[in-house]
């Protein structure tokens, strides 16, 4: 055994075995807003293995998995390609390839603001579906159990041309079972509620809830620019009652508001009249026999980054007087301009890649930009 193990080399060599099918890899690009009628050019990247053999080849498939309307794409089975949009709203597309075996897909979010880019509009919306509809460009709250228009959640259209406005509001709360009073209240013939709705949306019909002093009614507004500010206002009208089931109105969400309502008043006809305590205060107290029409009013509105501002009704009447407490007749939301604000550039650095030497990467990178700040706008 002396010196008996040793060695000098050794030789592996590795004999057949295929490689194993992978999925594609797929990018479908950056997120854009765009502004009808313009469509948006989608920059999708694909690469695969080119397994299995046959075929050999991946195919592509653009489709849409969430949007308000209907997409056109100019071609369907292109990675690179257009699509077009029936209606403002946000969208999101999917890019999904298929080498026979195996499929992958990746999405990308598409925001499309109506045309004139939605600024300075003035939007309506009748919250008694049952009764009021005046002129075909205002929204409507539909019950639940009947009626036509808005439906819970939509979006607000402007009064001057019937456009979209890409503002979206969502009613929810009030109205539970099915009933409105449409045929109790009138028009006020004086004060700020006649002002803005007189012509437009009828004060006549409310939404009510049923003997529920705990719940509320939320108005949620969604989509708002950050570089605008907005004015809405409110109403909740019911006759002249002596019930005291008054509305309290609150805004939320909003980064800056200043509270404009109606002028506090102790007329002995109104039950508490409206009451608020100033400008910074979020609530605004609308009595239950509002024939003076007095309405809840917060301008100069920021809705901040998030687009999101809510209107929160509840009851706030005397004890015992709670049944159909809480109501409302009307909602005007106003866009008042503001400048676009420079938004940084979006970026994609394309798809992680894989090669041999002495090959190259070809890189397909992809940046939108809003042409801020003016100049350079480049």
């Amino acid at each position: 055994e002396y010196k008996g193990k040793y060695g000098s080399a050794v030789m592996v060599q590795e004999n057949g075995g295929g490689a194993t099918n992978q999925p594609p890899t797929v990018d479908a690009g950056v997120d854009q807003t765009i502004t009808l009628p313009a469509s948006a050019t989608l920059d999708g990247t694909v690469t695969d293995d080119g397994l299995p053999t046959p075929p050999g080849q991946v195919t592509t498939t653009w489709s849409m998995v969430s949007g308000p309307g209907t997409v056109t794409f100019g071609d369907v089975n292109a990675v690179d390609t257009t699509a077009s949009f029936s209606v403002a709203g946000t969208y999101v597309l999917r890019l999904t390839a298929d080498d026979s075996a195996l499929t992958a897909s990746a999405d990308v979010t598409i925001t499309v603001n109506p045309a004139g880019g939605g600024s300075g509009f003035t939007a309506y919306n009748d919250l008694a579906w049952a009764s009021g509809q005046l002129n075909t460009n205002i929204t409507t709250y539909t019950s639940p159990t009947g009626g036509s228009g808005l439906a819970n959640s939509g979006f607000l259209i402007d009064y001057a041309t019937g456009n979209v406005t890409g503002v979206t509001l969502t009613v929810t709360g009030g109205d539970y079972n099915g009933t409105t009073h449409a045929t109790q209240g009138a028009d006020p013939t004086t004060g700020d509620a006649f002002t803005v709705f007189n012509g437009k949306v009828s004060g006549q019909g409310v939404l009510a809830y049923i003997n529920d002093i705990n719940d509320s009614q939320v108005l949620t507004f969604t989509g708002m620019d950050p570089s605008k500010t907005y004015e809405l206002v409110f109403t909740a009208h019911r006759d002249l009652y002596g019930w005291d089931r008054a509305s309290l109105v609150t805004i939320s969400g909003a980064d800056a508001f200043t509270n404009a309502s109606s002028a506090a008043t102790d007329n002995p006809n109104e039950v508490g009249g409206v009451l608020f305590t100033g400008p910074t205060d979020p609530s605004t107290r609308l009595p239950a026999d509002n024939d003076n029409g007095y309405v809840a009013r917060f301008t100069g509105v920021n809705p901040g980054s998030d687009g999101t501002v809510v209107l929160t009704v509840s009851w706030d009447g005397t004890a015992g007087s709670e049944y159909k407490g809480k109501y409302g007749s009307a909602v005007m939301v106003q866009e008042n301009g503001g400048g676009a604000t420079n938004q940084p550039p979006t970026v994609d650095a394309g798809v992680d890649q894989t090669i041999t030497l002495p090959a190259s990467a070809t890189l397909d990178g992809t940046v939108t930009d809003d042409g801020l700040p003016a100049p350079p706008g480049q």
